[in-house]
């Protein structure tokens, strides 16, 4: 399966180096740490927290933060019910993608070959 969202999509000119955006215009429950924290922030980094949050809204039905300080501290908070029936595996890629840090949050290269994705 795969998803796509051009909701707040630019196009980069990959020999430039990657810009900063100042203005948001997805929707707030899938913005990034840095996006509400009011920052300027980059697409990629930003987009992987999306895909963080995305990934919990499918695996659980819920969001993977029940405040927005929770959110803005990237502090995961999954029912204990829930979360004990995810593999460690979808865990460890769901908070590599929602690490509050844009620089040390995983790139979309170390998300497309996390070990949960290309297990067979």
């Amino acid at each position: 399966m795969k998803l796509i969202d051009f909701g707040s999509a630019v196009i980069e000119d990959p020999s430039k180096p990657r810009p900063f955006y100042d203005v948001f215009y997805g929707t707030t429950a899938y913005a990034s740490s840095e996006v509400l924290r009011k920052r300027s922030y980059r697409a990629g980094p930003a987009e992987v927290w999306t895909l963080g949050v995305l990934l919990s809204y499918l695996l659980t039905g819920s969001s993977p933060f029940p405040t927005e300080d929770d959110a803005i501290a990237g502090k995961v908070r999954l029912k204990a019910k829930i979360e004990r029936k995810l593999s460690t595996g979808v865990l460890g890629l769901m908070r590599m993608c929602l690490e509050p840090e844009p620089d040390k949050r995983a790139t979309i290269e170390e998300v497309r070959n996390h070990r949960w994705l290309t297990q067979e």
